[in-house]
Parts: C-alpha cells; structure tokens; sequence
C-alpha cells in the first residue's frame, strides 16, 4: 500500500466549527462536492465519488 497524503490551506470567513462539520460530515459533503463516505474517527476512510 502506498502512502498517500493531502495537504492544502484555505482561509474561509466561517466558524471553525461550521468549516469542519462541512468536511467530515457526509450528508454536508456530498451537497458541495461529491458522493461521500466518511468515518471521522483517527485512522477512518474518507471516500469521494463524482
């Protein structure tokens, strides 16, 4: 298995917490950006599908 890693810095004008509920949680990504499966836990999948 290969060790992939995402790194990327945006600055928005939300709460923090408004910015990370619509990252992790599923219902809330898929409305933005596409088809998602997330487990938020340490060591959980984060799966996009368009």
């Amino acid at each position: 298995m290969t060790n992939l890693r995402l790194h990327f810095e945006r600055m928005y004008e939300f709460a923090p917490l408004i910015v990370w509920d619509a990252l992790i949680d599923a219902d809330l990504v898929s409305g933005w950006l596409a088809d998602a499966l997330i487990d938020p836990r340490p060591g959980g999948e984060y799966t996009l599908r368009w």
